[in-house]
């Protein structure tokens, strides 16, 4: 019955509480391993990674043959930045349940965070085999062909990730991003504006609406866009950058000179073109062309 109760805590996100109620339910009968391996997914969603790994080990000692125990530990893993150790258990657990589809798709997102993204895909694909209703996995699955530039693969993947959840915020902020990539502003902007509306705080999006507005010569609304983005979150170099892209085409030089080097003094990636490569990518050559001019002016 603690045990039950712990479940009840933990799907409605009260943790404490749920902790309270596995621990007691370790105390009425502890060889057994339910509790221990639910109250470590607890201290994983608390941050508590150690605790976390402690539980499942002694679960492990009470039945070595639980594949939940093997994949909960693999994220446990994954969090630390252990991704050999976070491999082992995604194996066991699926060598315990060939069908155990969860685990297939931790596997994959490892080897997505690799960025091995082909190998990736082949166990997208095995984990879609058995799930195909799950959205999470063809939304990852078209993370993994947009990092290997096969958009029609990837919107695709994004699209049907959305038939299957309507409210599916990710899915439209990546599928906007594959449709700016392409050039297709306008899908994009739709889709952006989408996520806004389900998540007015959603600095990405307005990233990407403002990085489009830029390309194609509204500074107004780009520099808008980048002003929301630093009021939302005023830690975030991208903001800095993107306003200070649309300013020094507005020829308001002095604002986008204090900007950039707030974005340089958030993210050193900032002080090349090289580098702030990887976040200026849907008009390129251009955005990347004032960066120079930015630079030399610095």
């Amino acid at each position: 019955a603690a045990w039950k109760q712990g479940n009840a805590y933990f799907h409605e996100g009260k943790y404490q509480e749920a902790l309270k109620s596995y621990t007691e339910s370790i105390r009425l009968a502890e060889k057994r391993p339910e509790a221990y391996i639910h109250r470590g997914m607890v201290f994983y969603h608390l941050n508590q990674y150690q605790e976390a790994l402690a539980d499942f080990n002694t679960a492990e000692k009470c039945d070595p043959n639980i594949p939940l125990l093997y994949n909960n530990r693999g994220v446990t893993y994954l969090a630390l930045k252990q991704p050999g150790q976070a491999l082992a258990d995604f194996e066991q657990a699926v060598l315990l349940n060939e069908a155990y589809a969860n685990a297939i798709y931790n596997r994959a997102s490892l080897f997505m965070g690799m960025g091995r993204y082909r190998l990736a895909v082949h166990y997208f694909n095995q984990a879609i085999k058995l799930s195909d209703h799950t959205a999470s996995f063809f939304n990852s699955r078209g993370l993994a062909y947009a990092a290997q530039a096969q958009y029609t693969e990837a919107l695709a993947d994004f699209t049907h990730a959305i038939q299957l959840d309507e409210a599916y915020v990710g899915a439209y902020g990546n599928r906007a991003n594959v449709y700016a990539n392409m050039g297709m502003f306008d899908e994009a902007l739709a889709d952006y504006d989408r996520v806004i509306a389900r998540d007015p705080e959603h600095i990405l999006a307005y990233a990407g609406r403002a990085e489009i507005a830029f390309c194609r010569s509204d500074m107004v609304r780009a520099a808008l866009d980048a002003s929301t983005m630093i009021g939302l979150q005023p830690d975030f170099h991208g903001g800095y950058a993107l306003r200070a892209l649309a300013e020094f085409r507005r020829n308001r030089h002095d604002e986008a000179l204090k900007d950039y080097a707030k974005a340089i003094q958030l993210d050193p990636a900032w002080r090349s073109p090289e580098t702030a490569a990887a976040y200026l990518t849907i008009c390129p050559d251009e955005a990347l062309g004032v960066v120079k001019d930015i630079l030399t002016a610095l």
